[in-house]
């Protein structure tokens, strides 16, 4: 009598899972994750072949409707793609120049408000007292000198790394008025002076050139078209408020300071902060209160080690407004825990009339927490 076999143990009871099985499935996926790859790296391409195709589509009836009057194919080919151009061009001319107009407009109308503004006997009586008119003509000053300076046939030169040539910055260093710089200081401790070591050249030099004022060309410093135009005395005018847009909404203040990032704060909400500053400015302010008052809390910034918020601030908001003109500035009395001399911030005259808000706030049925 022979002895039973043993029953197999379920532990060790070979896989129905084959490693041919196994392979298969990861090549399929893999093939699956190679597809959808290409078709977003190639998102552009399949979407303009699909405008294409159905732009081609569009157009065969017109040829086909050539081609059934006895056109012959090329010929009508030629003359569908004639009058599709034709069409688009008609498009071009009809909305191209009011676009253009209405560009022109914008730009004409901050002169025409700062001269409105001039004439009134409020602003005479503002000027006399706060002297707001030399704000504004200080703040405008620098841009039409190198404006000046940039439309002459050889322009400025540049060195090769587009700033300035030593010897441009030195014409304009001793020229230049800007609040709270001192050149003396910087000759005394650079014995070469370049373009960067004069911030406010480095800045308006940066700003004319985002702002498409001025163009390099051949190792020079050229005025374009529009900054040829903007040396006329109408569109003088307008410069603070275009300048202004572009500092804030438009240039990375952050690129010109050593802080920490976020280099984009507090910029982001920029107008939030111009909204709180024209209340909380009212009187004189340390730069500390005015950043808890005014400043929008990032997580980046609260967490830092050091306290950075309200050097930032000071450095991209407050100061900058300094330059326009639509904050005062003055030294806050002495302390001598502090290796630097505080300053104190309050709106100017300026602010008031250079800005004005449209905000709508939310009325809330309850109390929120």
């Amino acid at each position: 009598m022979t002895p039973e076999a043993p029953a197999p143990n379920r532990e060790i009871a070979p896989s129905q899972v084959t490693l041919k099985t196994v392979f298969t499935v990861s090549f399929g996926v893999l093939v699956v994750l190679a597809l959808v790859m290409a078709a977003i790296h190639s998102l552009v391409a399949i979407t303009l072949t699909s405008t294409a195709v159905l732009v081609a589509v569009a157009l065969d009836h017109g040829v086909q409707w050539l081609v059934r009057r006895r056109f012959p194919r090329t010929v009508a080919v030629g003359v569908v793609a004639l009058g599709m151009l034709g069409l688009l061009t008609g498009l071009g001319f009809t909305l191209i120049p009011p676009a253009v107009d209405q560009g022109k407009a914008m730009v004409q109308q901050a002169p025409a408000f700062i001269r409105t503004a001039r004439q009134s006997k409020a602003f005479r009586r503002l000027d006399q007292q706060f002297h707001i008119a030399d704000r504004i003509e200080k703040a405008e000053k620098g841009l039409p000198e190198m404006l000046e300076g940039a439309a002459t046939p050889n322009g400025l030169k540049l060195t090769e790394t587009g700033n300035l040539a030593r010897s441009v910055v030195g014409e304009f260093a001793r020229t230049m008025d800007w609040p709270a710089f001192d050149i003396d200081v910087v000759f005394s401790v650079c014995k070469v002076v370049n373009e960067p070591d004069i911030f406010p050249l480095h800045f308006i030099r940066r700003l004319a050139k985002l702002a498409k004022l001025v163009r390099r060309e051949r190792g020079r410093l050229k005025a374009s078209v529009l900054g040829r135009e903007m040396r006329t005395e109408a569109k003088r005018r307008s410069l603070q408020a275009l300048l202004f847009q572009l500092t804030c909404w438009h240039v990375n203040l952050g690129f010109f300071d050593a802080f920490l990032p976020p280099q984009s704060w507090p910029q982001d909400d920029i107008g939030v902060l111009l909204w709180s500053l024209s209340v909380a400015a009212a009187g004189w302010q340390t730069p500390e209160k005015l950043t808890r008052l005014c400043a929008i809390p990032v997580e980046s910034v609260i967490s830092a080690e050091r306290d950075p918020a309200t050097h930032v601030v000071e450095a991209r908001v407050l100061q900058p407004l300094v330059w326009f003109g639509l904050l005062d500035q003055k030294p806050a009395k002495p302390d001598h825990t502090r290796f630097y001399e505080r300053q104190l911030y309050r709106k100017s005259p300026l602010f008031d009339r250079f800005l004005t808000f449209n905000v709508q706030t939310e009325h809330a049925a309850v109390v929120r927490h």
